[in-house]
């Protein structure tokens, strides 16, 4: 082959320095290629070098578009806050606000665990969801919903719980009536707080809900939830204004339906009247009522009790227990019963005898349901009779 003008004037254009000549270099037959073929061939390796030098992109491009796809991918939020630390107030701001947050979950948590009374905790702000939700139900007369959120004081013996369902219709009846006549549509909901409060009596901390509610233009009314057991509540309802009495009934019905099968007063009947040395007995007078559902202002059957009673311990006649038995409840009058069981003695000949008085409980009281009946073999017949018509209504 003839070579080529460049070969002739620069003879050393394509040494390698790393390959060393041959002393003997090996002759090898020399094939002759067609000049179609050589041009085919190159013609495709230029295209094949043309291709690739399309197809992959310089190094720095390569570089350059990956890291533009990072700085998109990365978010704005993140960029933004790493701009915002490099500033020292905004740095103390967020130790600021950390402080704080800290401050109230501690406060929270020392309220959750002491309940100390007016401190909040986790349980009184979750409380003003259900507080909103019970003060709902009482604004728009639901009373049956309201009343299945009543805690009801079971005994342990002689209870049904279908006896606690007819209870709580009797119940929800009575409201929706009250609450119908004298304040429907007038109620509006304006506050509720979520607090501990001790009982004075009981010396207890319950969790209370306190409903403001506006009645008129004039008069506000506070609807009280405490909460007693899990998810039972007592409930109250108060006013100052011309609503007052109202509310004082309906508050009534709340109570006698929390009391269920048990009553404090019972226990506070009882005790009292086994005190002796001069107790008085006049406080008696507000339990005993012709009418234990109905307030009638000419209603002496309290008072008539306690003169009756007094007169018999005068006559040497003492009382030396007081029990009720438990309640039962009626069907067909709606009406839970008991029976209140009185043992006296004669100081003077220790003659003894016991009073079964049975009466039916309402929500202002006891009620005389029939005339008592005396068990006795040794106590004269006039002191009998006196403890016979200890409750006895007088005829008007």
């Amino acid at each position: 082959m003839s070579k080529t003008v460049w070969e002739i004037l620069s003879p050393f254009a394509n040494f390698d320095p790393e390959e060393e000549p041959s002393e003997t270099p090996a002759k090898e037959p020399s094939v002759e290629i067609p000049a179609e073929n050589t041009e085919e061939n190159s013609s495709s390796e230029a295209a094949e070098g043309c291709s690739s030098s399309e197809e992959t992109p310089p190094p720095e491009t390569t570089e350059e578009a990956a890291s533009s796809v990072e700085g998109s991918l990365e978010p704005l939020l993140f960029r933004i806050i790493h701009k915002l630390m490099s500033y020292k107030i905004f740095v103390d701001l967020c130790k600021f606000i950390m402080m704080i947050l800290l401050g109230i979950i501690l406060v929270l948590t020392y309220g959750q665990i002491q309940k100390p009374v007016g401190c909040a905790s986790f349980e009184t702000i979750f409380a003003h969801i259900e507080a909103n939700k019970l003060c709902n139900y009482f604004i728009k007369g639901d009373m049956d919903k309201l009343t299945e959120h009543v805690h009801i004081l079971t005994p342990a013996d002689s209870y049904k719980k279908e006896w606690e369902n007819d209870l709580r219709n009797q119940v929800s009846l009575s409201l929706s009536s009250l609450f119908q006549k004298k304040l429907d549509k007038l109620a509006k909901k304006k506050t509720i707080t979520c607090e501990y409060q001790k009982d004075k009596i009981t010396g207890i901390t319950h969790l209370v809900y306190t409903c403001h509610i506006q009645i008129t233009s004039k008069e506000e009314m506070k609807l009280v939830f405490q909460k007693d057991g899990k998810k039972g509540f007592q409930i109250s309802a108060s006013s100052n204004g011309k609503n007052a009495d109202t509310l004082e009934k309906m508050t009534n019905y709340f109570t006698y339906l929390s009391n269920g099968y048990y009553r404090v007063s019972d226990y506070d009947i009882c005790s009292l009247l086994c005190q002796k040395n001069g107790a008085d007995y006049s406080i008696l007078s507000e339990y005993f009522h012709k009418d234990a559902d109905k307030n009638i202002k000419k209603d002496n059957l309290g008072k008539d009790f306690v003169a009756k009673f007094n007169t018999l311990l005068s006559n040497k006649v003492v009382l030396t227990d007081a029990v009720f038995t438990p309640y039962e409840y009626n069907k067909k009058t709606r009406k839970l019963s008991t029976c209140l069981m009185l043992c006296f003695q004669n100081s003077s000949t220790n003659a003894s005898g016991i009073l079964y008085q049975p009466f039916t409980i309402g929500i202002y009281g006891y009620a005389p349901k029939d005339i008592g009946k005396v068990y006795s073999d040794s106590i004269d017949e006039d002191t009998v009779s006196q403890i016979r018509n200890l409750f006895a209504v007088s005829k008007p």
